[in-house]
């Protein structure tokens, strides 16, 4: 029924709780409210992409509890499509019904004769399949890889990882205000734009979706210095730095605990020879009480400070600054694995990581003190591997320093920054990072770097059929009834805009990228006091800046650097940023609550739709007919289902955009 349907979805705080709310836990699906909304999707025939900056995590929190729900016997035999292509990509799954444009739908009969196409299921073996599952793809890594899954594998899309990609217009706009060359980006006049959808006639694209290891270890020469400076004014007790650093969430400040814990104990230690017995990883005292019993006589400060530059690669292998590399093999012939990340029982890459993390630690000190400190030098080692989720495999990539050209990093992720210290330590290296080929997109907890002109948007232009390679002919694949269509992720016509729907919870930064498209609709489900708090900062701002502008002042920041003016405060509205105002975008309907609000949504939607429920799903609707959804009807649906749904709708504050 829902067959052509799709949601691009976040991740965390859209469809889980995030870790801030479950007390530093990555909660599964199944803990969610939008877990039977899902469900019910895809056994209906929707489709889901989870579009998120999170790594392979995804597979726990997602693709396990989901797995006995994705489809079988709908789509070819990968291996065999991988053999038959030649080229050693594995091809994507093979839709069985397909529409290959918006125009149509109302002209074109649902059911018609489909004989070119794959079956709904196998007839052969009707009682072992459900009815017409829907397709489930994982973007990891903040558009970096796309993962398809079957219910026993979960495969890389290389396609889309070596494809070129255009780059949405901030990423331009991003190099010509820091004066860089082209560089990692350049421009092209490709022709067709779109139909004013997709990428401009002079677009600008990037080849690949991953940086080289070589670029990535350029980024943590200046990433490590910036850290540095962050711990260096925490560690003295800097008001502003301490402020901010209040608001992170309950899982990085006691990381930061840790740190700095163990710090003070190597330097009790080493410099006045004591050492008080504590645990390592307590957390009976508050963040800033926390804080407030760390010495901050220089000496003090500058001991640790020349410890950790001592040690280079101490903050990579703790994974506080993580290197997270594409992972391209295939998953097969996956079981359910352990919802915890936190074993009880390390695994054997881990014991060895914990022990070379160990030895690092102790590395060059007295060995009087060394003897003294192993034991819990390797308590702190052990705990933040496993409250990190540290990636053995990820820093022996690293480490592979005759790969150096590889291409296969898929982000660079700086945890436990403050989003409201994001302008003090990163903006003035903005220039240099895109002159490197790396985009910075600050969060609340961290700040990601990925290659320049890949973001959650790339995702969504692949998936509608605008990426291009201009190193190879076009692609085409015959559609419903002879019409042709450039062929979208390995194999799927594009994905029709009027059936797709964006959900996020962060429409002004990390999900800015599911916005862009004008004729895919957005829901924000963002918390309800965040985004007030931003309206009210943006009205307060320009009532602000052009109060001065009239009498003749010209706005500062803080430092006493030029502030923006009234005019470039305006343009910026509409870009990614802390000053992005949703309200001015007409593809975004906002509904709140996060998770709550998603499957809140989910559900009014598809009751509207008349879509079956699970239960019905599976049993009798599967033996009748399907009903194919209608773009006027979807429509219609998603636009009650927004105002039934919408916090502000059911108060009646305002109407739904769409």
């Amino acid at each position: 029924m829902l067959s052509d349907c799709w949601l691009l979805s976040d991740l965390d705080g859209t469809l889980i709780s995030t870790p801030h709310k479950a007390q530093g836990k990555y909660p599964p699906i199944t803990q969610s409210p939008c877990f039977h909304p899902i469900r019910r999707w895809l056994m209906n025939g929707g489709n889901v992409c989870i579009i998120t900056t999170a790594d392979l995590r995804t597979l726990d929190q997602i693709y396990f509890p989901l797995q006995p729900h994705l489809p079988q016997g709908r789509f070819g035999d990968c291996q065999q499509d991988t053999e038959k292509g030649g080229n050693g990509n594995p091809t994507m799954l093979k839709r069985s019904i397909s529409h290959p444009s918006d125009t149509s739908d109302s002209s074109s009969d649902p059911h018609q004769s489909t004989k070119d196409l794959l079956p709904l299921s196998n007839q052969n073996n009707e009682k072992s399949e459900s009815f017409c599952q829907g397709t489930l793809l994982l973007s990891l890594y903040s558009g970096a890889a796309l993962y398809r899954c079957t219910p026993n594998s979960v495969e890389l899309v290389k396609d889309y990882v070596n494809s070129t990609h255009y780059a949405i217009n901030d990423s331009a706009d991003l190099l010509k205000s820091c004066e860089t060359p082209e560089g990692p980006m350049r421009c092209e006049n490709k022709g067709e734009s779109g139909g004013g959808n997709g990428p401009s006639n002079a677009a600008n694209y990037v080849q690949g979706t991953c940086i080289t290891r070589c670029v990535s270890e350029t980024l943590l020469v200046h990433l490590t210095k910036i850290y540095e400076s962050y711990i260096y004014d925490l560690l003295r007790g800097e008001p502003v730095v301490v402020a901010a650093s209040q608001r992170l969430s309950h899982r990085y400040q006691l990381m930061w605990k840790m740190i700095f814990r163990y710090l003070d104990d190597l330097y009790q230690c080493v410099c006045e020879t004591r050492c008080v017995e504590k645990p390592v990883f307590a957390s009976d005292n508050d963040f800033t009480e926390s804080l407030s019993t760390v010495p901050k006589d220089e000496e003090a400060v500058l001991w640790k400070m020349r410890y950790l530059h001592s040690r280079p690669d101490l903050l990579i292998s703790l994974g506080v600054l993580r290197v997270e590399c594409l992972v391209d093999s295939t998953f097969s012939n996956l079981a359910c694995g352990p919802l915890d990340p936190c074993q009880s029982e390390p695994t054997k890459d881990q014991s060895s990581l914990i022990h070379a993390i160990t030895s690092l630690l102790l590395q060059d000190l007295p060995q009087d003190a060394a003897e003294v400190l192993e034991p819990r030098a390797r308590a702190f080692a052990s705990h933040m591997v496993h409250a990190l989720g540290v990636d053995p495999g990820c820093l022996g990539k690293r480490r592979a320093k005759s790969d150096a050209a590889r291409v296969d990093v898929a982000q660079v992720i700086l945890l436990g920054v403050p989003l409201g210290l994001y302008s003090r330590y990163f903006v003035k290296s903005i220039p240099e990072f895109v002159r490197i080929g790396v985009h910075i997109m600050p969060q609340p907890n961290s700040v990601v770097f990925s290659k320049l002109g890949i973001n959650k948007s790339t995702v969504v232009q692949y998936l509608l059929g605008y990426h291009s390679n201009p190193n190879r002919s076009p692609r085409w694949k015959a559609g419903v009834r002879g019409l042709s269509l450039p062929r979208s992720p390995c194999g799927m016509p594009p994905v029709s805009t009027v059936r797709v729907i964006a959900l996020g919870d962060n429409p002004h930064t990390t999900d800015y990228g599911l916005t862009v498209f004008r004729k895919v609709r957005f829901i924000s489900v963002e918390k309800i006091a965040q985004r007030e708090e931003r309206h009210q900062r943006i009205e307060r701002r320009l009532s602000r800046t052009r109060m001065l502008e009239e009498l003749g002042e010209r706005p500062c920041m803080p430092d006493g650097s030029p502030a923006p003016s009234f005019k470039e405060l305006v343009a910026s509205l509409t870009r990614c940023g802390p000053l992005m105002d949703d309200r001015l975008f007409k593809n975004i309907a906002y509904v709140g609550n996060e998770e709550d609000g998603t499957a809140l949504f989910l559900t009014s939607l598809m009751d509207e739709l008349k879509v079956p429920s699970f239960s019905a799903s599976t049993n009798f609707y599967r033996k009748s007919s399907a009903r194919f959804v209608d773009s006027e009807t979807f429509t219609a649906a998603l636009s009650k289902a927004v105002s039934f749904a919408s916090c502000e709708g059911r108060l009646g504050k305002v109407k739904s955009n769409l």
